[in-house]
């Protein structure tokens, strides 16, 4: 399996051209992939119109593809007049109307990571705001200006330990992944879009005579792993005063993750996953805030318990929480919890507990982006199948430079 990945690794290098940082092939495949998985109900819905005209309009459906250079979007373009007297509109891969092509496609890059929860999440906005006061309106325009991406990389020293069934190990864990970030604001928001590629994580054991590790214990991969936070300042409209309180939107998503645990012997494969959060930010004063989410997720993936000799696979559902506490915009403490949940009789749950400490561009050589972390947390691995039960506890002190 390990070589499998190498080769699509391999594969997939020529698509993504790293030094063209507004668009590239690879950022145009994944929102395709995305669209057609995710993003299915609303592709499908979109797809329809094509009988309609085919139906309904002597001159049949007018398709032309949409491939915006300036971002990741590739769409299909039915060019015929919007039915029903309406304007202009996109639903995944398809655009319907003929015009407003750039801004539609912003729509479809947000049917790419709220996947299931953008139709409902378009309602409600529509609902409260009105259409062209609706913050996913300013959205699509935020995402249809072409931005740019900086490419940056990120790299962790992370001495710890791990604890399996009362026995220690002393690591070292290497992480390392090259960034494509976007950072956008305007129309009330805020927007930080990350593509993770070939996010690593190696834990290399520390010499002990006493040791009997004799291989590298945990290998943790991901082919891509994309990130989105987009942060909404009008709240307050809806609930009159002037407190400082906005609401976000987070998503996860990863691509060909391959993780290895020698010391439990268990491998966990998954092809994609997705995960969205919607939470509130509230700023008590200039120095301290607070942030707190929850959503949902689902994953195709599958697990191998070596030592009990049972390989579960499908489709998997998760649930997510989490809530951190901010001071000055340097420190901050975090709590996560999240569950994966596959077939009827396996899960994974993994809490975190951390806190660590920001500093942008702490060497003025580096680019204005930079930022060096100082964090220290524990993380807790419960596997559970069969009325079998796996812990696993995770405790590191680690520097992070993003550079």
């Amino acid at each position: 399996m390990k070589y499998l990945i190498l080769s699509l690794l391999v594969a997939m290098l020529p698509l993504n051209s790293f030094a063209d940082q507004k668009s590239n092939t690879a950022k145009k495949v994944v929102h395709l992939f995305d669209n057609a998985t995710v993003g299915a109900v609303q592709t499908v819905i979109g797809a329809t119109h094509i009988l309609w005209y085919m139906i309904f309009d002597s001159d049949g459906a007018l398709l032309k593809v949409h491939n915006n250079e300036e971002t990741e979007v590739v769409q299909m373009g039915i060019e015929n007049p919007p039915p029903f007297f309406s304007g202009a509109y996109s639903l995944g891969l398809f655009q319907v109307g003929g015009y407003a092509h750039d801004h539609e496609g912003g729509h479809s890059v947000a049917s790419a990571v709220l996947g299931p929860l953008y139709l409902p999440t378009v309602g409600l906005s529509y609902l409260a705001e009105g259409h062209h006061a609706s913050f996913v309106e300013g959205w699509a325009e935020l995402e249809s200006s072409g931005d740019g991406y900086t490419v940056m990389n990120d790299f962790t020293v992370s001495p710890g330990k791990i604890e399996i069934e009362g026995k220690d190990y002393n690591v070292v864990a290497f992480k390392y992944s090259l960034n494509e970030e976007q950072i956008a604001k305007g129309y009330g928001l805020e927007s930080e879009k990350v593509y993770k590629w070939f996010n690593t994580n190696i834990m290399i054991p520390l010499i002990d005579k006493n040791s009997d590790i004799e291989a590298v214990p945990v290998v943790e991969f991901d082919l891509l792993k994309k990130e989105l936070n987009l942060i909404v300042d009008n709240i307050y409209l809806y609930l009159g005063g002037d407190q400082d309180l906005k609401w976000q939107i987070k998503t996860s998503q990863e691509y060909l993750s391959y993780d290895n645990n020698k010391l439990l012997d268990i491998v966990r494969l998954k092809a994609s996953s997705w995960q969205a959060s919607y939470g509130l930010i509230y700023n008590l004063n200039e120095q301290i805030k607070f942030d707190v989410n929850a959503g949902v997720g689902v994953a195709y993936e599958s697990m191998k318990f070596g030592s009990i000799d049972e390989e579960v696979r499908g489709f998997s559902l998760g649930t997510k929480f989490d809530f951190s506490v901010s001071f000055e915009d340097n420190y901050k403490m975090t709590y996560e919890y999240e569950k994966w949940t596959l077939g009827s009789n396996t899960s994974i749950t993994e809490e975190f507990y951390g806190a660590s400490y920001h500093k942008k561009r702490p060497l003025s050589f580096l680019h204005d982006s930079s930022e060096l972390r100082l964090k220290i947390g524990k993380k807790e691995i419960e596997y559970s199948t069969n009325r079998y039960q796996f812990n696993e506890d995770r405790i590191d002190f680690g520097l992070e430079l993003t550079f």
